[in-house]
């Protein structure tokens, strides 16, 4: 396996237990960063303290095989406990959706979608 990069989008409440998980492991998740520009608050018509933070977004590589399934047997568990999140799968460099995995992908399903290149032939 080629050495994988993809973002993920998700709440901030499952990207701080998969940074926390992550810990000991070959995988590493760059910083979350908000996925809304700080100006969107600025011109949402309720005041800036009561708009709340939807969702983060974080690249991370996936190097070998076990660090993929490793990394989908965390998002899979942390989407156990909040059944009703899911996770985008997003290209790091053009942004564009690859799915969403939530707690009713198997996980050769979430595997593909972390793993597998969109852009490559079948």
């Amino acid at each position: 396996m080629s050495r994988t990069v993809v973002a993920l989008a998700a709440s901030p409440e499952i990207m701080s237990d998969l940074q926390r998980s992550l810990t000991g492991t070959d995988l590493v998740l760059s910083d979350a960063l908000p996925a809304e520009s700080p100006v969107d608050a600025l011109e949402a018509p309720i005041g800036a303290e009561e708009v709340k933070q939807l969702f983060e977004i974080a690249n991370i590589a996936i190097g070998t095989t076990a660090a993929g399934l490793v990394l989908v047997d965390k998002l899979l568990g942390l989407l156990q406990k909040y059944r009703n999140q899911t996770i985008e799968v997003r290209d790091p460099r053009s942004g564009r959706a690859r799915g969403r995995i939530s707690a009713m992908n198997s996980r050769e399903e979430a595997r593909k979608l972390l793993t597998d290149d969109p852009s490559s032939p079948s």
